[in-house]
């Protein structure tokens, strides 16, 4: 050996062992090509090895070197036609072997032996299918030894020319050597060389895989199967055959064990006494887990031996105890699964996992039960490893979920008894390992410290050359070690729980169980460092990074790829799965993703990830080059980079504007990495791999040719995608068909397979494509139809006379071509598509919306004209006047047109007339057939909780149904309206709990999000942790309580009053079409008479539902709502400046105290008046032009809405309706950022309250609630004055708070029909938390609260607590208690909410008891300004995204809030003040709504007028009063107070009044001045009002300025907005 390793020739020493046994010599040739160094030389020996070898009683071994050698020829990269050789021949010896039990025949049970060939009923694969049909791999030669090269030939070509007889003994012949023609002289390394003969022919040339029947050769021969398929590669074509070849060798030794096992079980049964208490001996040290199974085995149907016939019982089966025990008795020795015929457990184990991923790779997912039955039993009896046995049924379980066997993971969740983490006892005995382990260690540096001693002491008497030999000897063994790990790789032994804990935990990662995962790696991690087992740890680390990944965890991702990658040098997959790993966390690290500025960290995050792919493409391109035998796998690694890379490049381009030419040149690269990506996977066999880049290359193309101006283009670019497409749809039908027909219809009639759903998926997204095209087609026959209805009958003769007959390129020819066909292919693709679904409910609803979808095409396409769906309500507008005007023409035509004319007429169009009532019938049977297949899909799709799905059926059934049925659209568009919002919410609370380590909702989002994303192949999103996880989610978090879309949508109105009237404002989701629609009114149920009575009223009560629609333009919104913003931006701007300028003048004037007051005058004046007046002027008319232009821009929609507004029909049921009409707007997030408050429609005189929300489910949601909740909260609130819940406060006062009960005064106010109460005792508050106000500031948030709090403290605020400034800064905990335990909050402050409360905070709130939240936030002072600009540089972006007003509002409508009282956009701490002090006058004084109060702030005029009107009613009843007291008590009185006793009132309302003229006169001046269309608005009744102020009022000089100053709106009377509820009323 020692020769060998200096690189000595050791043929002389061979010489030495000549009269030993041919395996001894065979094993010394071995440990030489073990310990040698050169490639050469462990040729030779492997070689001599093998020649070595010649009796029929050393085939096994033989067989072993075989393989060892193929191995070793693939590896170092010789050619690999020869490697391919070795592992032939040594098949070819294991079939021609003669064992004992080969003449022994078997006769199995009718029933038992039928799932032999169960799996290869498709395709019959001989037993010499391996040898047959090996794809001939590249003959280059290696880099050293031109000798190499010969001798391998010599073997090849003498391969032929071998024969052997039945019944010769296998011998090797000897033959001359061959003279070298290269420089290195063979002789020199192969002293003797022979013409080797390479493999055997077979004995019997019609040996089937059922004529074997010895165990131990069918394990040899799945063996060697599984290493030629490795070396073959996925290129080869026969790389599937000889993967079914290793699979039917499993099936027959299945067949052999169960078939033969039979008498022996019946032995067993009569002689159970004597031989039981032996097993039970050996199976008792196992876990309780063993003694679960055996109750269910008891119930087992059929005899023990039966074998399972379909894929359904295997995934059912489990060997029973008893079978283990008949395969350890000696009548089984040749035939059973034991110790004589697996020899080696642990390579069987691998070999097996190997042979797995190669079925999973192809498809061939169903084959994988019985190789993990076969696992099961390995663990169990020859491993004796229950870690073993748990990790073998949770990869059954992972397969049953990829097949849709519940029943199966069923079935082995009760198996292992829910196992999934590691037990004490494994623990115990991994640290009991390590414990000996670290002996061993003190152990050896005790005996190197005392070899040390010795060797000091031998140094005196010893020389420098044997002092060199003691110190060589040790690093020779290690070296040896470290040559014989390198050259075999891993060796395998005795089972160690940190390899088992580390498979076990890779696959519940898959499965989505992190924190079992995590905890396996863990304890794993802390095994393999203290064996210092560096590959197992790279792997460990592999696996957190890929676990940190799926938690969100990127650039702790990353840092854990990285060491991974220094901890240990795998192979290629080792380092491509790292670098996958490395790009996908850069990609999706929101931090860089999502910075302060979000171009700067797109372009940092995508040149990261698109660096880490170049360089990724450089390194493996060398590989690629070095290893010509490794070609499919880098091959495959380069097909993936290369489209990821194309990916990345238009992820980034497609951002930007896809028509400027440096643009296009760059995305017309990145798909043309995209072919090339495709092409190179295909020829690879890589089929599967190279679907999703094919889909995601169509996809681009289509977002070019819908964002191209010319229609040539588009055309082109909608072909090219369907060309990608249809080519994807081939591989994945080829692969599909290849799976189905391995199998009978039968058994996969119960299944799913993961190439059936893929193939489903893209047949869907190519009907899809296909109906995108006929659309488009159908849009431009329109357009071009409408042109020739407009030309006369000159112009058109004209033209067909001019015309020449078109001529067509060969893409204009294919457009049309495709054009015609498209909606029928289209929908055979749906109708297959929809059949291959079968119980994966997702597929199902997509192909039948898609199916709808294009019932609806046709209809349009078939119909003579433009569908009129939006056009009925204009036409019964003209329906009168076209009628009049028909009797008129009629009466002429009478007169002047002879009836024959008229019968000419009628003979030349009534053919034009008869086909075109025949195209409208065939319209109109599509149509309904669309509205059938969309309404089946919409119930299936809300019941499974499909909104998307759900959101884009209902709008295809809004654009069927249109006009003709604007009920049923209206509710339609609402639940469309639904849900979008609920999918943008969604998004927002995504958006707001990003990291999963900070919170629990945060945890089961991730995880949910992870189930969902590959979902097509693993098919996890109907897995029972998918449904533990909606439960858990359903049950403790009210933010996802209020996505919820319910499915009885359309009967919501029923649950309102009938005050409630809901305007819907929607646009498509491109953006290019308006929806609006007015709901029904609600009308009111009742008992069971009321609702008969009202089923007879509604035949007889007309709907008010109206619905409307109008094209617009996304482009027309987006610069709508940009504009909007940019003022908003300027207005925060100058209010900062004014601000500023206005501390500095108080400033300047504490300075100058000592200055006459000529000169502060002046100061102040310089400030505050000459430089910011025109700024403001200017705003002010900005925003009165950009009202005008919204008011332009949703004219067509809202005035037809104002005109159904103002109609009220007739509510014929005995409880009047209340007075009040409250008014809803439903809009969408791009309106919702409008003042659309100031729309004129809502300045109607009957509207007495309004307010804003996102949709209709929302609100039923925030509706609901409250209503089971007011009889326990009532009860509720009386327990507390017992003292029950103020124990459980947290907040401090709350007791002392309670006990001013004595002072309150006891309010009276009843609640009217469809309000909600809010009890006013339990409302908490916080106040400027940083003190951001100027010392000189004279508008306070503390001070002015206070004063609020004094004035109404002995009947509405004497329990109010909070927090303020001046007390502390509350903590964040300190919010969240305020929140939860108050029925209504007040913000009171500078910055807005969410930058003071985290949004990961408030999303994840529970307060469906608050009531009412109101926000007086949003007025900036330049110490706060400073202070937070701070804080925002360390923010992400898209944590500033959600504290903007309209995400404030989404993600507080979450939480639960009934109602949302909240600024739009930045103000004055004076305009907070002024809102402070009308809100709470009307609340708690008045007693009025929400949403009337904020009408009455967007109407200053109708405040004014009511106002007056209740000063002059009290005045009249003074009067009357005093009138009536002075006549009754004029004789009784000694003072003369009786005339003042009626002025003295007069007196206190005429103060109310002049002080409600001051505010106008300063809101009118600053910003409360009231256009002329307000004033017109209010109608006769405001005019009648005004001269009624006229008399009232004897000063008339000042009425006309205030008629000028009502000329225009401003901007501060529609800022404060109420989203949710309107009807709620402040109570006790």
């Amino acid at each position: 050996m020692v020769k060998a390793k200096l690189g000595h020739t050791v043929h002389m020493d061979i010489q030495k062992f000549k009269d030993e046994s041919e395996d001894y010599v065979a094993h010394m040739w071995r440990r030489v090509a073990l310990s040698s160094r050169e490639p050469l030389e462990q040729m030779s020996s492997y070689q001599l090895a093998i020649e070595a070898l010649n009796s029929p009683s050393n085939e096994w071994q033989k067989v072993e070197y075989l393989l060892e050698f193929g191995q070793w020829l693939y590896v170092n990269d010789f050619p690999l036609q020869d490697a391919i050789d070795q592992i032939e021949w040594a098949a070819d010896i294991l079939l021609n072997m003669t064992s004992q039990n080969s003449q022994t025949t078997i006769a199995p049970a009718e029933g038992k032996a039928k799932g032999s060939s169960m799996f290869l009923d498709g395709k019959k694969v001989p037993a010499k299918a391996a040898a047959t049909k090996v794809a001939k791999g590249r003959r280059t030669p290696p880099k050293k030894g031109g000798s190499l090269k010969e001798s391998k030939e010599s073997l090849a070509a003498s391969h032929s020319r071998k024969s052997v007889s039945i019944g010769d003994k296998l011998t090797d012949v000897k033959s001359t050597s061959s003279e070298s023609e290269n420089e290195i002289n063979p002789a020199d390394y192969i002293p003797i060389a022979k013409e080797a003969d390479i493999g055997v022919l077979p004995v019997d040339t019609s040996l089937t895989v059922t004529s074997v029947v010895d165990a131990r050769q069918l394990d040899m021969l799945v063996r060697v199967h599984v290493v030629l398929a490795q070396v073959v590669g996925s290129a080869s074509q026969c790389y599937r055959d000889i993967c079914l070849t290793a699979y039917g060798y499993l099936m027959q030794l299945w067949k052999v064990c169960l078939s033969t096992s039979g008498p022996v079980l019946k032995e067993l049964a009569t002689n159970q006494p004597d031989s039981l208490p032996s097993g039970k001996k050996s199976t008792q040290p196992k876990s309780k887990n063993t003694k679960e199974p055996a109750k269910d085995k008891a119930k087992r149907k059929g005899a023990l031996d039966t074998m399972p016939v379909t894929t359904e019982d295997w995934a059912h089966y489990d060997a029973p105890d008893e079978l283990l025990e008949a395969f350890k008795q000696e009548a089984m020795k040749k035939t059973g699964i034991n110790s004589e015929t697996i020899e080696k457990p642990m390579l069987s184990l691998h070999t097996l996992n190997t042979l797995m991923t190669m079925l999973s790779g192809v498809g061939y997912t169903h084959l994988m039960l019985p190789i993990l039955a076969f696992q099961d039993v390995l663990s169990r009896s020859l491993l004796k490893s229950n870690a073993l046995h748990v990790l073998t049924h949770i990869r059954a379980i992972e397969v049953c979920q990829q097949l849709d066997l519940k029943s199966g993971c069923n079935y082995h969740e009760k198996l292992i008894g829910g196992q999934m983490q590691i037990s004490e006892d494994e623990r115990a005995m991994s640290r009991e390992e390590i414990a000996i382990l670290k002996e061993k260690k003190v152990q050896v540096t005790r005996e190197e410290m005392r070899l040390k001693e010795s060797l000091a002491r031998l140094a005196e008497q010893t020389s420098e050359k044997d002092q060199r030999k003691l110190r060589t000897r040790p690093t020779d063994g290690d070296k040896k070690e470290d040559v014989m790990e390198s050259h075999l790789g891993k060796v395998l032994g005795a089972v160690t729980f940190r390899d088992v804990w580390t498979d076990t935990a890779e696959v519940l990662i898959r499965l989505g169980f992190y924190q079992n995962a995590r905890d396996l790696l863990a304890e794993a991690n802390i095994a393999a460092q203290e064996f210092d087992d560096k590959p197992l740890q790279g792997r460990i680390l592999y696996l957190l990074a890929k676990l940190s990944f799926e938690e969100a965890q990127f650039i702790q991702a990353v840092n854990l790829c990285k060491a991974a990658q220094e901890m240990f040098e795998g192979d290629e997959m080792y380092w491509f799965d790292t670098t996958k790993l490395m790009i996908d966390a850069t990609l999706e690290d929101y931090e860089n993703r999502y910075s302060s500025r979000l171009s700067d960290a797109q372009k940092k995050r995508f040149f990261t990830a698109r660096t880490i792919v170049v360089h990724a493409l450089n390194e493996f391109l060398s590989v690629h080059e070095l290893r010509p035998n490794r070609l499919s796998i880098t091959g495959y690694i380069l097909g993936i980079l290369e489209g990821k890379l194309a990916s990345i490049q238009a992820t980034v381009l497609m951002k930007k504007n896809i028509n400027a030419p440096q643009i296009m040149k760059g995305v017309l690269s990145a798909c043309e990495r995209f072919e090339n990506a495709t092409d190179r996977l295909i020829k690879l066999g890589y089929k599967r791999e190279a679907v999703p880049f094919m889909k995601e290359y169509a996809g681009i193309l289509r977002y070019l040719a819908r964002n191209s101006i010319e229609n040539e283009i588009k055309h082109t670019y909608y072909l090219q995608s369907l060309l990608v497409l249809r080519e994807g749809l081939s591989l994945a039908e080829e692969v599909f068909q290849d799976v189905q027909t391995l199998c009978s219809l039968s058994n996969n009639r119960n299944m799913s397979f993961p190439t059936q759903r893929e193939f489903a998926d893209i047949l869907i997204e190519t009907g899809d494509l296909l109906l995108e095209i006929l659309q488009l087609h159908d849009k431009e026959r329109r357009m071009k139809q409408f042109a020739d209805q407009r030309k006369g009958s000159i112009v058109k003769m004209v033209e067909d006379f001019i015309c020449q007959t078109p001529v067509y390129t060969h893409m204009e020819k294919e457009w049309v071509e495709i054009a015609h066909t498209c909606g029928e292919e289209a929908l055979s693709k749906l109708l297959t598509a929809h059949s291959l679904a079968g119980n994966i409910q997702r597929l199902k609803a997509r192909a039948l919306c898609s199916m709808g979808w294009c019932f609806k095409l046709l209809s349009l396409q078939k119909g003579p004209d433009a569908p009129p769906h939006w056009l009925v309500h204009e036409m019964e507008m003209l329906k009168t006047n076209f009628e009049a005007e028909s009797v008129e023409a009629d009466e002429t035509d009478e007169k002047s047109e002879p009836p024959d004319k008229e019968e000419k007429a009628f003979r030349k169009y009534s053919p034009l007339i008869k086909q075109m009532k025949d195209m409208h019938q065939d319209s109109k049977y599509y149509l309904i057939q669309a509205t059938e297949c969309l309404v089946q899909c919409l119930s299936l799709s809300l019941y499974h909780k499909f909104t998307d799905l759900a959101g884009r059926v209902s709008l295809e059934l809004v654009d069927c149904f249109g006009q003709f049925d604007p009920a049923t659209a209206s509710s339609f568009l609402a639940l469309h309206q639904s849900c979008e919002t609920s999918r943008h919410l969604e998004k927002i609370l995504h958006t707001s709990q990003p990291d999963p380590t900070t919170s629990k909702l945060a945890a089961l989002l991730r995880q949910r999000y992870n189930l969902q994303l590959h979902d097509i192949s693993t098919n996890l999103s109907n897995s029972p942790l998918m449904a533990s996880i909606q439960a858990a989610l359903q049950a403790d978090w009210q933010c996802w309580k209020r996505l919820e879309v319910m499915p009885n949508h359309i009967d919501l109105l029923r649950e309102f009053p009938p005050n409630f009237n809901f305007v819907i404002l929607q646009h498509s989701p491109d953006k290019n079409f308006l929806y609006g629609s007015l709901l029904d009114k609600p009308r009111p149920g009742g008992d069971k008479m009321g609702e008969k009575r009202s089923q007879k009223q509604a035949s007889t009560v007309p709907s008010r539902a109206r619905v409307f629609g109008m094209e617009t333009s996304a482009r027309l919104l987006n610069e709508l709502v940009s504009k909007f913003q940019q003022h908003k931006q300027s207005v925060q701007q100058l209010l900062l400046k004014q601000e500023y300028q206005r501390t500095q003048a108080a400033l300047r004037q504490k300075m100058l105290q000592n200055l006459d007051d000529n000169m502060k005058q002046q100061e102040a004046k310089l400030f505050l008046e000459e430089e910011d007046r025109d700024e403001e002027n200017r705003l002010q008319e900005e925003f009165r032009e950009l009202v005008a232009a919204m008011e332009l821009y949703l004219k067509p929609i809202m005035e037809p809405i104002e005109a159904a507004l103002s109609s009220n029909p007739p509510v014929t049921v005995k409880d009047p309706p209340p007075s009040q009409e409250c008014v809803i707007l439903l809009a969408d997030p791009d309106l919702m950022q409008m003042p659309l408050e100031a729309l004129e429609c809502l300045s109607a005189e009957l509207i007495a309250a309004f307010s804003r929300d996102f949709s209709l489910q929302l609100f039923y949601h925030r509706y609901h609630v409250d209503q089971p909740v007011e009889d326990p909260a009532g009860e509720k609130k009386k327990k507390p004055k017992g003292g029950d819940q103020l124990v459980t406060s947290r907040i401090p006062g709350a007791r002392e708070a309670k006990q001013k009960q004595a002072k309150i005064i006891p309010l009276d106010r009843p609640l009217k029909p469809g309000q909600i109460s809010m009890n006013t005792m339990n409302v908490k508050y916080i106040l400027d938390t940083n003190l951001d106000c100027a010392e000189t500031e004279e508008n306070k948030p503390i001070e002015q609260f206070q004063k609020v709090l004094d004035e109404y403290e002995q009947q509405f605020t004497p329990r109010w607590l909070g927090i303020s400034g001046e007390d502390h800064t509350p903590s964040v905990g300190e919010w969240e208690v305020y929140m939860i335990e108050s029925s209504g909050f007040i913000f009171y402050g500078m910055e807005h909410l969410l930058s003071y409360i985290p949004p990961s905070k408030i999303s994840a709130l529970n307060i469906p008891d608050c009531t009412m939240l109101y926000l007086l936030d949003l007025a900036q002072t330049s110490k706060s300004f400073l202070g937070q600009s701070k804080i925002d540089v360390l923010k992400s972006h898209s944590d500033l995204a959600l504290e903007k007003p309209l995400e404030t509002a989404m993600l507080t409508s979450l939480t639960g809030v009934k109602c949302i009282m909240m600024n739009q956009w930045y103000c004055t701490l004076a305009e907070n003040k002024d809102r402070l002090h009308l809100t709470m006058k009307d609340l708690l004084e008045k007693g009025k709504m929400t949403g009337e109060t904020v009408r009455l702030l967007c109407s200053p005029q109708r405040r004014k007028a009511e106002e007056e009107a209740s000063i002059a009613a009290e005045e009249e009843a003074s009067q009357n009063k005093a009138s009536v007291d002075s006549d009754s008590r004029k004789g009784d009185r000694r003072r003369g107070g009786s005339p003042e006793s009626p002025r003295s009132p007069r007196k206190d309302p005429g103060g109310k009044k002049d002080q409600g003229g001051k505010k106008g006169r300063s809101q009118g001046s600053g910003s409360s001045r009231v256009s002329s269309r307000a004033s017109s608005r209010s109608g006769h009744k405001e005019g009648v009002q005004h001269d009624e102020e006229g008399d009232v009022d004897p000063d008339k000089d000042q009425e006309e300025p205030k008629e000028e100053e009502r000329m225009f709106i401003q901007r501060s009377w529609f800022n404060m907005v109420c989203y949710g509820l309107p009807s709620i009323v402040f109570t006790h």
